[in-house]
């Protein structure tokens, strides 16, 4: 059983460089921990278990040398592993402390380094159960201790807890603790704040800049496209046309023409999707007339199409906030999974919507081809990639990009009765009546 557990998976590494750095400020108070035991043995020869002194500075010591290891490996330090080693560094310091006078020792104050590194970097839960960890061993030692007269503060009275004295330090650590707790973890939170959304800034304009980059390179792709397109068209129109072609062959050409045909829609719907996601205004509609709208332009890509729309009833009130770089991604999904039902005989996909707590929205879009292979498919809208033997995922990734520029999350599913499910979740607008 542990006490800490880890909220903050992402800053594993960051907690590497850190756990370098207390390795640091160990280095320095062991050397001072180990002058004063050797100093008050030798020199002040006080009356002290040093046996269990030197055993547990040996520990101490193992502890740092393990921790300077850890924070050099390529390993991730998790925030559980990072916390325990400092519960373990407060409690070798507590048996020192016990064995040297217990609350009248005055270095009691180290706890508070630690106490202070832990809370500027662990989560706020983790950063108040080490709070706590140090006031309760202090507590304890108010009364579990071995008396050493070198700190012998009675003051003309009985020692004990009861002492003004020891009283006033232990209110003055818990304070303190408690306030460092409380402060520095909260400083450290708007910190940590400010760096995802320094992170995802910089994220934005890394995708900004590639979505740029892939609207001049479809452009140019269809531009240098488009000319041998119109030759094949032309060309096969005139072979279409001549006379002493039987029945077959005149079938073949059609279906010819009709692939070039389908390549140019294909070439339209990439240079449309890359400029518009690059940027364009956005703008309130209501839910149900934007899918209407969607379904009306799938099908005239797809003559052939049967797409059934599922709607809530109070689905007709919420409006959402588009552009036309979302239109065109939610149209590229819809054709994705129109040619995918296609590639297994169907021409039917299915598209349900729902609203979701928090002002959310989720659309589903099924379709009934054969699913998306296990390898590519936890990279569809990430990377490049597609399942489809002469493709690239270009339509995924462009829509990833302008669903999560939107606020939205993108992400597909193979369903156990067959086919695939693209899963959309975006933003309801916030003062819609709902």
């Amino acid at each position: 059983m542990t006490f800490f557990h880890s909220d903050l998976s992402n800053a594993d590494i960051s907690r590497a460089r850190y756990l370098r750095l207390l390795c640091w400020i160990r280095l320095f108070a062991l050397i001072g921990q180990i002058a004063a035991i050797a100093f008050a043995q030798f020199q002040l020869k006080l009356d002290m278990d040093y046996g269990m002194l030197w055993l547990i500075m040996l520990g101490l010591v193992w502890l740092t040398a393990f921790s300077w290891y850890q924070s050099g490996q390529q390993k991730l330090v998790s925030e559980t592993a990072y916390g325990l080693n400092l519960a373990l560094e407060i409690v070798g310091f507590s048996i020192l402390i016990y064995l040297s006078g217990g609350a009248t020792n005055p270095f009691f104050f180290y706890y508070l380094v630690p106490l202070s590194i832990g809370v500027a970097t662990l989560s706020k839960r983790n950063a108040w159960v080490l709070s706590g960890l140090c006031i309760a061993i202090y507590t304890l030692l108010l009364f579990e201790y071995q008396h050493l007269a070198l700190f012998d503060m009675s003051h003309g009275t009985t020692v004990s807890w009861k002492s003004p004295h020891i009283l006033g330090m232990w209110m003055n650590f818990v304070v303190s603790a408690l306030l460092i707790t409380y402060f520095v973890s909260r400083m450290a939170d708007q910190i940590r704040s400010q760096e995802r959304e320094l992170a995802i800034r910089d994220q934005q304009q890394r995708e900004d800049e590639h979505l740029l980059a892939m609207g001049t390179f479809a452009a140019g792709t269809a531009h240098e496209l488009g000319t041998p397109i119109s030759s094949l068209t032309i060309i096969l129109q005139d072979f279409s046309q001549q006379i002493g072609l039987d029945e077959d062959q005149k079938s073949e050409l059609e279906i010819a023409c009709g692939e070039v045909d389908r390549c140019k829609t294909i070439l339209q719907r990439l240079v449309s999707a890359a400029h518009s996601a690059q940027n364009s205004g956005s703008r309130l509609g209501s839910v149900a007339e934007l899918l209407d709208q969607l379904i009306d332009q799938a099908k005239n890509l797809f003559a052939n199409a049967v797409i059934n729309l599922d709607l809530t009833q109070s689905i007709g009130e919420l409006q959402l906030e588009t552009d036309t770089a979302l239109q065109q991604s939610l149209l590229n999904l819809m054709a994705n999974a129109l040619e995918s039902s296609q590639s297994s005989g169907s021409s039917k996909i299915e598209i349900c919507a729902r609203p979701m707590p928090e002002d959310r929205l989720k659309i589903s879009i099924r379709d009934f081809g054969e699913g998306v292979p296990s390898g590519v498919l936890s990279k569809l809208g990430k990377r490049l990639v597609s399942d489809k033997a002469d493709g690239l995922g270009m339509g995924y990734f462009l829509a990833n990009a302008s669903i999560n520029r939107m606020g939205g999350q993108l992400s597909i599913r193979n369903l156990e009765a067959g086919g695939a499910e693209t899963l959309v979740e975006l933003p309801l607008f916030a003062g819609a009546d709902h």
